[in-house]
């Protein structure tokens, strides 16, 4: 069964730990007598795997009117198993007619799509034929307080007191009850698998192709070009089959659209599906009729969920249509259609959702810098920024973009777009990609389209500006613009790398990194964030030049603090240059696999001031750390006491475990000092 995302919602947030849902399905239906004035052809099949449907014709063989009387009774096996008992409630007795009106006037909802069913007073009711398909129970009209168990209704209708027509269905009456460990189905999602086109290019050419967009889902893509001016004259038809496994085992289903005109199925779709159309450019309008000739382009057309009836059997779906001019097969299209149940969420993460439900948008996607770098180009635009840590859970862009000559549209921009799945650095190339253009079309078309990338970047050009002049852009604590980033996008981190060519040699190369990840996962920052703590730390060399006379040791049940004393023995300036790697032991079991990502290599000079600048937390509470912009760095003693790990500082793509650090400084190629030092990284749980 199906159950809508708003019903479990609204079951979650009233019930709490355990949630009720009442489900009623078909059993059996079964006639006895009557055939000769009402005849029920219906069956009960299993529509899916926790749903029962009613399916079938009613015939009504003569005109009936309120002279045949109904009667109810109702019988309860509590334990399912047949053994049934008279229950003591039964539905109003009325005449024939009198049954469908109270159908209509209370009912009305549940019996709307019953084809042909007999019209409000209509009496006597004539000879008809009324189709039922796919029928589930209607929930909802019996009342809650009825226990579970098997049901039995047996009607009979009667003309003076002798029985003349009788039935009965059985109803299976249950509560589901959803607790911790069962996984609730919350939606369908249909995505194209194949589209064909066997004959009729002549009049309709569909030239469309069915590629992977992401991860989850596939588009449609391409040009619908109508060679000829068609009218009504076209009749279209359509047929439905169905293969549940997705086996291409296909049956067919008694699903169809009605067959009718092409310009008639253009005013039906932009009517009752526009939807459908919204990503197709130049489709025909309501009424144009003929169809003039035209081509019509479909870009990233996913296919639109809600236009599916509920319910709907998860499977491969093919549709085949096809057009007869004079009952003459001119025109064939197959679609295939994978429909699939999404979104099997565990109660738990339920309880996580309602939490925090109020405060952001779980099921979006958050987006933060991860690194700046330029390559070549200085002297035609200066990109001087960088990422910093923001606050806790938010990274920033900082700095200023200075554009040392006029430019314009003869150097031409060009993208590529790289994703690492895992956030690993171990990238692949990415399909998409930004339209190549020059700088001034480019930022004409961020002023369009992206207008909240650029809001508060200061002096940045005009949209008709070009060419561009001299000038500084200031940028400060700038966040990823999420508007402006798609939906469909998958969570891992992302490269940017953008190139600017002059008469085809690249003068321009920058890169840009951002971390996508959903809401619902990074919300687990607000419960869990990473904590540190100092496992070890050691010398090797270099004890002429600074002396780290330290040791990690237990301050209390949960934290290890650094002390000890540094000690520079003699004026040390930048011609000593200090180089870092970093290794990770993700089950810390001391097995280091070398990590990529490492500290500009730097003076020590360059590397104080740096801390003072972009780090200022870790030298504190560190006594008699050198000033900033002292250099050479004099003879001193510097004293560390109770130093514990500043966790704020780490970036928050960093995974759990032990990570070591060794560092190394060279003089000509040299190396003449090295130390190293090791911190365990865990998940600390808020309370």
């Amino acid at each position: 069964m199906i159950v809508s995302w708003r019903v479990l919602f609204s079951c979650f947030v009233i019930v709490g730990s355990t949630i009720n849902c009442l489900e009623i399905l078909f059993e059996q239906f079964e006639q006895f007598n009557g055939f000769e004035m009402v005849d029920m052809k219906l069956r009960v099949r299993k529509f899916n795997r926790t749903m029962t449907t009613l399916n079938g014709t009613i015939f009504v063989q003569q005109p009936i009117g309120n002279n045949i009387v109904f009667h109810t009774d109702l019988f309860h096996s509590r334990l399912g198993n047949q053994q049934f008992n008279h229950y003591p409630a039964k539905l109003p007795t009325c005449g024939f007619c009198d049954f469908f009106d109270n159908l209509h006037n209370t009912y009305e909802e549940h019996i709307s799509d019953i084809v042909n069913v007999p019209r409000l007073k209509e009496c006597p009711v004539q000879v008809r034929e009324a189709h039922i398909l796919d029928k589930p129970f209607p929930s909802s009209v019996l009342p809650p307080v009825c226990p579970t168990g098997l049901w039995k209704i047996v009607i009979s209708g009667r003309l003076n007191d002798e029985e003349r027509l009788s039935y009965h269905m059985v109803l299976k009456y249950r509560i589901l009850l959803l607790v911790t460990s069962i996984m609730v189905t919350v939606a369908i999602q249909a995505n194209f698998e194949r589209l064909e086109q066997p004959s009729g290019k002549e009049y309709v050419d569909y030239d469309l192709r069915v590629r992977k967009f992401n991860r989850t889902a596939v588009t449609l893509n391409g040009t619908i070009n109508i060679n000829q001016i068609m009218d009504n004259t076209m009749i279209f038809d359509s047929d439905v089959f169905l293969s549940r496994l997705g086996n291409q085992q296909f049956l067919h289903s008694p699903l169809h659209l009605p067959s009718t005109g092409l310009c008639e199925l253009v005013n039906h779709v932009r009517k009752e599906y526009p939807l459908i159309l919204e990503d197709i450019e130049n489709f025909p309008q309501s009424g144009e009729c003929p169809i003039s000739v035209r081509t019509m382009y479909v870009k990233d057309k996913m296919f639109p969920t809600e236009i599916l009836p509920t319910p709907i059997s998860a499977g491969l779906w093919k549709m085949i249509f096809s057009s007869k001019v004079n009952e003459k097969v001119i025109f064939e299209l197959i679609a295939i259609i994978r429909i699939s149940d999404t979104m099997l969420i565990p109660y738990h993460w339920w309880l996580l959702f309602v939490t925090v439900s109020y405060v952001l948008p779980l099921l979006g996607m958050k987006g933060s810098f991860e690194r700046f770098e330029q390559f070549l180009g200085e002297e035609y635009i200066d990109f001087d920024l960088r990422v910093r840590k923001f606050n806790r859970t938010t990274m920033t862009l900082n700095g200023t973009i200075y554009i040392n000559k006029r430019i314009d549209d003869t150097i031409q921009f060009s993208s590529n777009i790289f994703l690492s799945r895992l956030g690993n650095q171990q990238f692949q190339h990415y399909p998409m990609h930004l339209p190549t253009q020059g700088l001034c079309e480019m930022i004409q078309h961020v002023h369009d389209e992206y207008t909240s990338a650029i809001e508060d970047i200061v002096n940045v050009p005009s949209a008709s500006e070009c060419p561009i002049e001299k000038r500084a852009m200031y940028v400060r604590d700038k966040i990823v613009p999420m508007d402006v980033i798609p939906d469909s996008l998958s969570s891992g981190l992302w490269k940017l790398v953008i190139s600017g060519e002059l008469n085809d040699t690249i003068v321009i190369r920058f890169m840009q990194f951002i971390l996508l990840c959903l809401m619902a996962v990074c919300a687990q920052q607000a419960f869990a964030t990473l904590k540190a703590s100092y496992e070890r730390f050691e010398q090797f060399l270099g004890h002429e030049y600074i002396d780290f006379d330290l040791r990690v040791r237990k301050f209390n049940r949960t934290t290890m603090t650094l002390n000890g004393t540094i000690n520079v023995n003699q004026p040390i300036d930048d011609t000593i240059q200090f180089a870092s790697d970093v290794f990770l032991s993700r089950l810390g079991n001391q097995q280091f696999q070398h990590y990529p990502q490492h500290l500009p290599t730097s003076g020590i000079c360059e590397f104080i001031d740096h801390l003072h600048e972009e780090y200022p937390a870790i030298i504190a509470d560190i006594v008699s750390i050198p000033d900033h912009k002292e250099c050479p760095v004099s003879e001193r003693a510097m004293h560390v006491v109770d130093m514990v790990f500043p966790s704020d500082i780490l970036p928050e793509s960093l995974s759990s475990g032990l990570w070591k650090m060794v560092i190394t400084g060279m003089i000509d190629e040299t190396v003449v000092i090295r130390y190293m030092f090791s911190i365990r990284l865990t998940d600390d749980y808020m309370r």
